[in-house]
């Protein structure tokens, strides 16, 4: 079906706290976790640009580390599949402690474990490395509702593909050594070195849709239907 962009992938009050308990009391903290991707959101479209033309343009160190490497890493926390999966992880509490296992399951206390979860993540992707993929001119990208679909590198590395529009995504996947921070003297600032783009084929990009569509929770999102559809 067709339907404007605002209107897909989000979920009302996915995010809210709904104890006060959890803040002592503090029920202006019950939007803590919706706040915590303001940031990220503001600033993306500058981001996903800079990363985009990071072939030709070097990337400041303070945009990778304060909006790129965040949003990588809360693409992983974000989803409304993140609450069954943080639950899942206690179902061997069922056996001992009903209670306990209710309570650590429950949409509350994994909406908070988002953030821990973010703070563990980021580094790991501080560490990954980090590949931007080029779609030709006539070849357009599908996304999925969880933002990332589960790839195995040539190479064998196993990492994630991210879409960041419709014609370029990224990659993060393990490596011995991720990308450097370095100093340039002459712009007397930091910037990213070490990243790596790749131009796909259209059967590159066939492939990686026919990937995406497969890792969808529920739905998967693009410009044509036959795009879709696949």
């Amino acid at each position: 079906f067709q339907q404007t962009c605002e209107r897909v992938a989000y979920e009302v009050d996915l995010y809210t706290v709904t104890d006060p308990d959890y803040f002592g009391g503090d029920e202006e903290n019950l939007a803590l976790i919706d706040e915590t991707w303001d940031w990220v959101e503001q600033n993306i479209a500058v981001g996903t640009q800079a990363l985009r033309t990071s072939c030709h343009e070097l990337l400041p160190a303070s945009l990778w580390l304060s909006v790129l490497v965040p949003f990588v890493a809360q693409v992983f926390v974000r989803g409304s599949d993140w609450i069954p999966r943080f639950a899942a992880r206690f179902a061997w509490m069922k056996e001992h402690d009903l209670e306990l296992h209710a309570l650590a399951g429950s949409p509350d206390n994994a909406n908070l474990a988002r953030l821990m979860e973010l703070q563990r993540l980021m580094p790991a992707m501080m560490a990954a490395r980090w590949q931007v993929l080029h779609c030709p001119p006539e070849s357009d990208l599908v996304v999925n509702d969880l933002g990332r679909v589960a790839m195995v590198h040539d190479r064998g590395m196993q990492g994630y593909t991210i879409p960041l529009d419709r014609r370029a995504a990224l990659t993060v996947s393990r490596a011995e050594r991720g990308s450097r921070i370095i100093w340039d003297q002459t712009r007397e600032d930091w910037f990213v070195d070490g990243i790596e783009h790749f131009d796909l084929t259209p059967d590159d990009v066939d492939g990686l849709n026919a990937a995406l569509r497969r890792g969808a929770l529920v739905e998967s999102y693009g410009p044509t239907r036959g795009l879709v559809e696949g």
